[in-house]
């Protein structure tokens, strides 16, 4: 419930004068924060322009509720645009370290917002910063399962991810589920199809989202395609899944892509153990050329690879015997020649800043 008189954000730039002076003053400013120096500059060459304001826990003696320190609403999105355009494939920087900059300086975004009350006050901007958040912190998430090196806890991500999923659809109840725009619409279709996927083995949370959302929308797409996608992994029909998200790859479904392609790998390992208990025999083999298309794969190479790294054993005629007895549990090998990874590596960065910042 929001209060009789919200706090209303006076600052009009990234970062309010008073930080930015302070971490200039104590040398913390982060290097994403300084201009390039030129060859008539030095490296230190400090502008308010680039600065970002950082998330900071409200502790003793400090008024984090100080309008003149909180951005107003379109700052908080020009912030965000910012991010997202500027810095998120910074030439000559790691992923990791991007990502340490924009983790935090989005939950910075999310703090005034919500001190502001902006979902009560203006429910559909506040809509906007969410999304936008959702959709980096999922395409975050399939950046590190492509670079398993990276330095990103996932778990934090994924908690914050859940964090604006669960508001975002209590907004969209809120304001009835209804929107103006139709392209609007179907983004946000896209961001409940996200929710499902990344909470596909949680019944629970399908059934709050089956029973929450109106029955004209799973009628429409890619929520119809998802749905069926879900049911088919439910009664283990992954031939059927494949052919479902095939529709999601013509139809350019790409934030909904991503979000499938962080439960690829539990679904194959399902698929295999299913296989271990439906199949196992000592004398017979199963061929892998049928086998790509239940596995999300391309290639009976892949195929084998997989099987092989699970404990399973591959005859000389390239088929694999499935055992029960010899199938381990572990973490798989990442996807190699999956259509959705491969419809998702041919976006330029230009289309997925895009896709991420969409209104």
């Amino acid at each position: 419930m929001a209060e009789q008189n919200p706090i209303v954000g006076t600052c009009r730039t990234m970062c309010p004068v008073t930080e930015f002076r302070f971490r200039s003053k104590h040398n913390l400013l982060h290097s994403f924060e300084r201009a390039r120096p030129t060859h008539q500059q030095t490296a230190k060459n400090e502008t308010s322009d680039l600065c970002v304001k950082e998330f900071r826990r409200s502790a003793a003696g400090e008024n984090v509720s100080d309008p003149r320190n909180l951005r107003t609403p379109e700052t908080l999105l020009q912030t965000v645009d910012y991010l997202f355009t500027n810095i998120l494939f910074r030439e000559g920087a790691q992923f990791n370290f991007i990502y340490d900059f924009i983790f935090d300086r989005l939950r910075s975004v999310r703090q005034d917002a919500v001190i502001q009350q902006l979902q009560f006050v203006q429910p559909m901007l506040c809509i906007g910063i969410l999304e936008r958040c959702i959709r980096f912190y999922v395409y975050a998430a399939y950046r590190a399962k492509l670079q398993p090196g990276l330095s990103i806890e996932l778990h934090i991500n994924m908690q914050h991810t859940n964090d604006c999923l669960k508001t975002l659809l209590l907004m969209y109840k809120g304001i009835e589920f209804k929107f103006r725009e139709r392209v609007k619409l179907h983004h946000r279709l896209s961001l409940v199809a996200v929710h499902m996927l990344l909470h596909m083995q949680c019944h629970d949370t399908l059934c709050g989202l089956l029973i929450n959302i109106p029955s004209h929308w799973w009628k429409l797409e890619p929520l119809q395609t998802v749905l069926g996608v879900i049911f088919a992994v439910f009664h283990k029909n992954y031939v059927r899944a494949v052919k479902l998200s095939q529709k999601l790859i013509s139809e350019k479904r790409y934030i909904v892509l991503i979000a499938f392609s962080l439960c690829v790998d539990a679904l194959r390992l399902d698929c295999v153990k299913m296989l271990c208990h439906s199949h196992s025999s000592k004398v017979s083999s199963f061929p892998s050329e049928e086998l790509p298309h239940w596995l999300f794969l391309n290639s009976t190479s892949d195929v084998t690879e997989l099987c092989m790294s699970l404990g399973l054993t591959c005859t000389p005629t390239n088929a694999i015997k499935f055992s029960k007895s010899d199938f381990v549990t572990k973490d798989i090998p990442p996807a190699r020649g999956c259509n959705i990874f491969q419809a998702i590596s041919q976006l330029s960065n230009d289309e997925i800043i895009g896709i991420l910042n969409f209104p």
